[in-house]
């Protein structure tokens, strides 16, 4: 499975060591993408982030094998969470889906606009620590125009493909080739970040209607290259990248 473009995380941080009580300060900024490690057993594995301005996080490690969403909360420099753990299952060469395996909790401290870092435990593994670093294309401005258009993107072993239209006022359909059949709605949360509010439902034959929701992040917001989705509910947790279709002449 290839690389899928960076993006996605975080949820951490409990404030470390001494000093007064800092519950009453407004919480570090930790909206962004970031891109870094995770180390665990004397094994080290890359790890993509994303935290919304909402404070939902979603972390993403191919070579690990886990996907990793939730809620975090800042207090000071520090920050916390607990995020459900999704266990990959299935993939091709541009998506996986992940099955829910148990919780992980993080903490950590944030610098804004730097970066993240700190422990994490979970209730099927053993602990570890994380480094994060923040991605200038985080603050590239978000558009609806911008990311309008037909996407699609194929494995070239398996065959198995997807396509998708995105429609100036956010509206998204899509279906791939298992006859699962995709609808949606993007939306703008926050005109400062480069992230996107999504909410998705697929149906697929002989299987029951699931409805997602999570993050959609524009890998190049100036020429809409691409489109990486997160999604995620209490069961289950999608990634895809779509790359922008051809312009048929």
């Amino acid at each position: 499975m290839k690389k899928i473009p960076a993006v996605v995380l975080v949820a951490l941080l409990s404030a470390c060591g001494g000093g007064g009580d800092s519950s009453d300060e407004p919480g570090a900024d930790a909206r962004g993408l970031y891109e870094g490690q995770f180390s665990q057993s004397g094994q080290t594995f890359q790890l993509a982030a994303v935290v919304g301005s909402d404070q939902r996080a979603f972390l993403l490690s191919l070579d690990a094998g886990a996907l990793y969403a939730g809620q975090i909360n800042t207090a000071a420099t520090s920050l916390s969470g607990a995020l459900t753990a999704y266990e990959i299952t299935s993939g091709s060469d541009f998506s996986l889906v992940a099955e829910r395996a148990g919780i992980s909790t993080i903490t950590g401290i944030v610098t804004p606009m730097s970066g993240i870092s700190g422990n994490y435990s979970t209730s099927f593994g053993p602990p570890g620590t994380f480094a994060l670093t923040y991605d200038e294309r985080s603050g590239d401005a978000p558009s609806l125009a911008s990311i309008s258009g037909v996407y699609s993107s194929q494995d070239p072993i398996s065959g198995f493909s997807m396509s998708a239209s995105v429609d100036i006022d956010g509206s998204l359909t899509a279906s791939d080739s298992d006859g699962c059949n995709y609808t949606g709605a993007i939306s703008i949360p926050d005109s400062t970040l480069n992230l996107y509010d999504a909410a998705v439902t697929g149906s697929c034959p002989g299987q029951a209607a699931e409805t997602l929701t999570g993050f959609v992040v524009s890998t190049d917001p100036a020429s809409a290259s691409g489109l990486l989705i997160l999604l995620a509910n209490n069961a289950l947790a999608v990634a895809a990248f779509l790359a922008e279709a051809p312009t048929q002449p």
